[in-house]
């Protein structure tokens, strides 16, 4: 399985919607595709599978759950965001920093179809989990 950049569709749900959406159990379709925005870093992707579901993990300390959209697709998912620092100047000037800031998008081609209205969506110590339905073949 290959992770790779793509396009992302726009509009897309944030985490917070997701979460919400998973509370109210009211997926909606997601949209079309968009042109791709300009990143300058990628967040570290991880995809699982098990029987029913397709499981991705992306690294993003730091982030709020209004910072990140996701896009489902029926073979592939999009995550993009944009987090920048916070630090104030009373609180000194940063003379290093290996943090990553900016905006990012990602579309990662999964291993087989998905429920695209099924998506949920976990944001918990810097990891984002998306959890996948997969769609059973009759």
């Amino acid at each position: 399985m290959t992770l790779h950049n793509a396009q992302l569709p726009t509009p897309a749900a944030t985490v917070a919607q997701l979460e919400q959406a998973q509370q109210s159990d009211s997926h909606q379709p997601m949209g079309n595709p968009a042109p791709m925005v300009a990143t300058n870093w990628q967040p570290a992707a991880e995809i699982r599978e098990t029987a029913d579901f397709i499981y991705v993990q992306l690294q993003l300390p730091g982030f709020e759950r209004e910072e990140i959209e996701v896009q489902a697709f029926e073979t592939a998912i999009g995550v993009r965001g944009a987090h920048f620092p916070s630090h104030h100047r009373s609180q000194g000037d940063v003379l290093a920093s290996e943090f990553c800031y900016g905006a990012f998008e990602r579309v990662l081609q999964l291993p087989g179809a998905i429920a695209v209205n099924k998506v949920q969506a976990e944001l918990s110590c810097g990891l984002l989990t998306l959890s996948l339905l997969k769609v059973t073949e009759n």
